[in-house]
């Protein structure tokens, strides 16, 4: 069977002045290599199938764009891409998995087992978005990771913390040396400035209650070095309260150390407070600790770290 093949507009117009031998030629040279008798009435060209290029068509048309590329070193899936007429076909062709739907709660939406994009409503965003806020970062639009959102923060291990994981603030103490059993605690926020606000914020004085304590009493635990020194002995909270060194056992036990947890509304969730400072002064029976002319000698101190709860021990 015979196939028709369109020419080039320069090749057919030169067919209207050249003669067969010389359009012969010219077919030959483009590596057609005829082995029939090639027809040149009426304008066209006509020639065996056996004479036809594998990446010629029997319409007289190219082949497929794939087979046309692969001629050109182009792989099979490169073309076939490149023949992808959406972004849907493309991704598919990618591999990558399907969009999926969420219209009530990004929480409820499992970690996409592989990168996908997936549709939030109206919206469309990233996986890396929607793990972002499956953990509960907050703070993120689409693909984009910001800074975490006010009362949030990350910490290594954990995907996220929450401000109410780092709530209360407690301290480990060490007495300046084993005749120090008790102490007074202060916070302030504006650098101990008196006569104004915000300058005591909270204020404890484990040898007693004092009126001018302010603040609620934290809970506070010390060692005893005449029971198991390792054992956290509880300071019973009362009014009236009784000091570290009354609740040791005997006038010979020491407190090698203490630890107090606070948790009074004024200084909770502080972690991200920038003016909230604290300071400590130490005491003996008979007073706190002095310099050489008598003036109480007070210590800078931080939190050791931030507690969700207080201790149970």
């Amino acid at each position: 069977m015979k196939t028709r093949l369109k020419l080039l507009a320069a090749l057919l117009a030169l067919a209207a002045t050249a003669t067969a031998a010389d359009l012969t030629t010219i077919i030959e040279s483009i590596d057609l290599t005829p082995t029939g008798t090639w027809d040149f009435t009426g304008g066209q060209i006509t020639v065996n199938d056996a004479d036809l290029p594998a990446t010629l068509s029997r319409d007289s048309e190219l082949a497929t764009h794939a087979a046309l590329t692969q001629t050109h070193g182009i792989s099979a899936f490169g073309a076939s891409l490149v023949d992808d007429a959406t972004a849907a076909n493309a991704r598919t062709t990618l591999g990558f998995t399907a969009p999926i739907t969420n219209t009530s709660s990004i929480a409820a939406n499992l970690l996409p087992a592989g990168p996908s994009f997936v549709t939030l409503g109206s919206a469309t965003k990233s996986w890396l978005s929607v793990w972002a806020n499956n953990y509960n970062f907050g703070g993120f639009t689409d693909a984009t990771l910001t800074r975490p959102a006010a009362g949030r923060i990350a910490v290594e291990g954990d995907p996220v913390l929450m401000l109410s994981d780092f709530k209360y603030p407690m301290f480990v103490l060490t007495p300046p040396s084993t005749a120090y059993n008790d102490f007074e605690i202060k916070a302030s926020r504006n650098n101990f400035v008196e006569g104004a606000a915000p300058y005591m914020v909270y204020y404890f004085h484990s040898p007693g209650y004092r009126p001018e304590e302010v603040g609620t009493e934290p809970d506070v635990w010390h060692t005893d070095s005449a029971i198991d020194p390792r054992e956290w002995v509880k300071l019973p909270k009362a009014l009236f309260r009784t000091s570290i060194a009354a609740n040791l056992t005997d006038v010979d036990s020491v407190a090698g150390g203490m630890v107090i947890v606070i948790t009074d509304p004024a200084v909770v969730n502080a972690i991200y407070d920038p003016t909230l400072i604290w300071s400590i002064t130490w005491f003996t029976a008979s007073g706190s600790q002095a310099d050489a002319d008598n003036r109480s000698i007070w210590r800078p101190i931080a939190p050791t770290r931030y507690l969700k709860q207080t201790f149970t021990p």
